[in-house]
């Protein structure tokens, strides 16, 4: 098998190419292909894979099992989630993976990349929404994810570390472990969520939409799946009550006030993340400390509107939740 690569690939990585496509040992690549870099990631690197018989596909390198401990990975229940998803029509083809440790080859999908523009697009919110219930309506898997867990799991790595944290984390930190403690009361069925649903892992063309990146997929809250939306999209309270509307049918103030509490936990998590990535990560293109700093200050931003204190009173238990999560999830 030969594969060639363009400049911006250096040796090493495209040994690592190379070993994991002979790994995988798929009959499109038998007869060679090349190999085009795809932007982005934080923790991976992707590379489109053209095949002499003409095929494209999309190789995935995970950074390794060093970090899927760090981060709580388990590679088997992330291909169970992608098999799960694969069947529910939301994720591409997986055509092989190497475990333990996780890298892939799925089918390449020809859609555009949703962004925080192309969200606000007519009838775009509503079908990432629509991708992201498949997933929540898919067959659940082994294995559980609970944001607060993660938090915690963070912050003990920091501490151990001496990594770089903000002064006010503690405040931080207690105001998302009471917002657990609320949604502990709630008793919102688990279902298999994505948990890392930044919007660059949607393509859709408004049409067809596809979910990419399950690597921290695991049974969990749906609402923290929303609220990962409603932040990394900047929705404003009419975007977030269309968001609830297109994902439960209906628009009640409890769900409006659920996703926004979430999109608090998604962002200590989100910088908590980049916090101690950065150590086992930092060889990659990624500025982690401006996305550590960019994430904190929104959890400020939230956490300081007149409606948070709002949000934590309407997103208490209601008395017909019970009824209302059989009907809609």
């Amino acid at each position: 098998m030969t594969a060639d690569a363009p400049d911006d690939i250096d040796a090493s990585t495209m040994q690592e190419v190379v070993s994991a496509i002979a790994a995988i040992n798929l009959p499109e690549l038998v007869d060679g292909c090349t190999v085009v870099r795809l932007s982005g990631g934080a923790s991976n690197e992707n590379f489109v894979l053209n095949a002499s018989g003409g095929q494209r596909l999309v190789l995935r390198l995970t950074s390794g099992g060093h970090t899927a401990s760090r981060f709580g990975l388990d590679r088997w229940r992330g291909l169970d989630a992608h098999r799960s998803a694969e069947r529910a029509g939301v994720a591409p083809a997986l055509l092989g993976i190497t475990l333990p440790d996780g890298h892939s080859i799925v089918q390449f999908v020809e859609q555009p990349v949703v962004d925080e523009y192309r969200i606000r697009e007519p009838g775009m919110l509503i079908a990432c929404t629509a991708a992201l219930k498949r997933v929540h309506k898919a067959a659940p898997i082994a294995g559980s994810f609970r944001a607060g867990t993660e938090i915690a799991r963070y912050v003990d790595i920091s501490r151990r570390e001496d990594l770089a944290v903000p002064d006010d984390i503690r405040v931080l930190v207690s105001i998302s472990e009471t917002i657990d403690e609320l949604f502990d009361r709630v008793i919102v069925p688990d279902r298999l969520c994505h948990n890392d649903v930044q919007l660059a892992n949607f393509l859709s063309d408004g049409r067809t939409t596809w979910l990419l990146d399950l690597e921290y997929a695991g049974q969990g809250n749906p609402y923290f799946d929303l609220g990962m939306i409603a932040e990394n999209a900047s929705l404003d309270d009419d975007e977030m009550a269309a968001l609830c509307d297109a994902y439960f049918g209906v628009i009640r103030s409890c769900d409006v006030a659920r996703v926004r509490l979430q999109r608090f936990l998604v962002s200590i998590r989100e910088a908590m993340w980049s916090v101690v990535a950065k150590p086992v990560l930092g060889g990659t293109q990624w500025d982690y400390d401006a996305w550590a700093d960019r994430y904190f200050t929104k959890a400020r931003d939230l956490h300081g509107l007149a409606t948070f204190t709002e949000a934590v009173e309407a997103a208490q238990p209601q008395v017909d939740d019970i009824t209302f999560y059989r009907e809609m999830l």
